[in-house]
């Protein structure tokens, strides 16, 4: 179990794979990461932040006790949801 991120403050509290498999994203309480990995690299070599990887850091979207991060279905941006008792499922594009 991967519990934190190089680079990114505090524990992972959620995390998807692109349908794909050649990215990865990562959520905290402080911060977004997309590690995009190589096709030729291991699908390992995205949590070891080894070569053939690229990361693509945010910060984190507002939201209280946010939680929840998975890929568009069509991988071009991400949703995020928190804890809260009528949480807002939000959308946000990539760049």
């Amino acid at each position: 179990v991967v519990r934190t991120a190089p680079g990114l403050p505090g524990s992972i509290t959620g995390a998807d794979l692109s349908r794909s498999g050649d990215r990865l994203i990562l959520r905290t309480y402080g911060g977004v990461r997309v590690v995009a990995r190589a096709s030729d690299a291991p699908l390992t070599a995205l949590l070891e932040r080894s070569p053939g990887t690229r990361t693509c850091s945010s910060p984190t979207p507002p939201e209280l006790q946010g939680e929840a991060i998975a890929f568009e279905e069509n991988g071009q941006g991400f949703v995020s949801v928190s804890e809260a008792q009528r949480p807002v499922l939000r959308r946000y594009a990539a760049r």
